[in-house]
């Protein structure tokens, strides 16, 4: 078995160090934003929306609704 230059095992662990640290900074958990809506009453003439196959959440929280 022969070793590898130590150049070589350098910048391998270099490059180890930048994917894992790239990897960690991709994966971190962020907070959900909410988009906003429905955006299908834009224009001259608003179009009706069927929404019965969605499933609003409030969270009431003494005086406070989310």
């Amino acid at each position: 078995m022969t070793r590898k230059p130590r150049k070589t095992r350098t910048t391998l662990l270099a490059a180890l160090t930048t994917a894992v640290a790239a990897t960690a900074l991709v994966a971190a958990p962020r907070p959900a934003e909410a988009c906003g809506g429905t955006f299908c009453d834009n224009g001259p003439q608003a179009m009706p929306v069927d929404q019965t196959g969605e499933n609003v959440l409030f969270v009431i929280d003494g005086q406070h609704v989310e």
